[in-house]
Formats: structure tokens, sequence, C-alpha cells
């Protein structure tokens, strides 16, 4: 079973173990608790597995689009010194980044 379906079943059983309890529905706080102790248990490559697996990574829905530029996200990204330390993983399309890389070349002769 691979590590994503095995996160999923965990979740679902977790989930019926709230629902299941003297409340009818889990209190903000059991979700909380729960999110954080399963958060606390993954190693930084289990996360990037789970995240891995989520349709843009996990980026699912922000309000930064026109507020910065993505020359300074990449930048920091990149740069540990400037963003505390953290190290990012991406996807990448080599062949469509190889692609972007000849169009640039060529405009520029």
């Amino acid at each position: 079973m691979s590590f994503v379906v095995r996160t999923l079943f965990i979740l679902s059983l977790s989930l019926v173990g709230l629902y299941s309890a003297a409340s009818p529905f889990p209190t903000e706080e059991d979700a909380k608790s729960w999110f954080k102790q399963y958060t606390q248990s993954l190693t930084d490559s289990q996360t990037y597995q789970l995240l891995k697996q989520f349709p843009k990574g996990g980026d699912l829905h922000h309000h930064l689009s026109g507020s910065a530029y993505g020359k300074w996200w990449y930048e920091l990204a990149t740069h540990q010194a400037l963003n505390g330390g953290y190290q990012y993983f991406t996807k990448i399309n080599h062949s469509e980044l190889t692609r972007r890389r000849l169009r640039l070349r060529q405009l520029r002769k």
C-alpha cells in the first residue's frame, strides 16, 4: 500500500473516531488537535510525498495573484538566508523548461 493511500486510510479512520465520540460532530479543537498531532508525526520527506500528490502541490487557493511578482517568490524560496532556512520542492516539466530556454536563446539572437 502506498504512503498516500495509507495516510488517507488513517485519516478516514481518525475521522470516523472523531464522529463516533459523544458529540455527533467533532469540534474545531478536536480537528486542530488531531491535525497538529498528525503533522508532527510526519518526516519532511513524508510531507513532501503527501503534498506532491495534491493538485498544484497543495496550493489549492490563495489571493496572491497580482500582489507580488513571481521573481520575488522565486528569490525567497531559493535563498535560505532570506526564508528562514526553509527548503522548497516542486515538480518541473523538463521538456517544457528546455523549450522555454531554447525560445529565450532564439529571441536574444
